[in-house]
């Protein structure tokens, strides 16, 4: 059977998606689910045959063709900015969308901004894991993070060979965090590769 869209609204804070379903029952569930609600808290589940043409696409609809329906959508940099018809044709405002897949900006300086700070933050991840290689021969590094609560330096999660567990390392530390069954063997690959050096 053919996929049909559907408009989804929930009756709470009247959050709604576009789902794509063989039946309006089957639009419901999928659509509750997707808003986080209940069958019993959908407001309402309507056809949107203008969507039709979008089933089965990877990322469902564009946001380019939910502002054409009158729908808001929100600047993908996280910066609260919400983008609608209305703001694009106001000339006070300095909303110009630029679409990139699946992604939506408020303008060209959002858009830009993300990408740095995108680049900058891999940039940043692949000094911290290269660092940790060069530290920790033989690790493989299994996570990456930007800081914890007692420090805002980045950090991995490795494995060591010889090692159950994982461990942590966080940059500028001369210390690691290794699991309670594997201090021995920490102990062992430390004095190995400090042989090795």
């Amino acid at each position: 059977m053919q996929l049909k869209a559907y408009h989804v609204q929930e009756d709470h804070e009247a959050h709604c998606c576009i789902v794509f379903a063989t039946n309006s029952a089957a639009a419901r569930r999928q659509g509750a689910g997707e808003l986080g609600t209940e069958w019993e808290f959908v407001e309402f589940c309507r056809r949107a045959p203008w969507a039709d043409q979008y089933a089965g696409r990877r990322g469902g609809v564009p946001d380019h063709a939910l502002i054409d329906q009158g729908w808001r959508v929100p600047c993908n940099c996280g910066c609260d900015q919400v983008i609608y018809e209305d703001l694009i044709h106001d000339e006070e405002e300095d909303c110009d969308p630029v679409f990139v897949g699946n992604w939506t900006y408020y303008n060209s300086e959002h858009h830009d901004t993300e990408v740095a700070e995108i680049k900058a933050r891999q940039e940043l991840e692949r000094a911290v894991a290269d660092e940790a290689r060069a530290k920790f021969p033989g690790a493989e590094i299994t996570y990456i993070f930007h800081g914890t609560s007692r420090s805002n330096q980045p950090g991995v999660d490795m494995r060591v060979p010889g090692l159950q567990g994982r461990v942590t390392w966080q940059r500028g530390d001369d210390t690691v965090s290794v699991q309670k069954r594997d201090v021995d063997a920490w102990h062992a690959y430390a004095q190995r590769i400090k042989g090795a050096a």
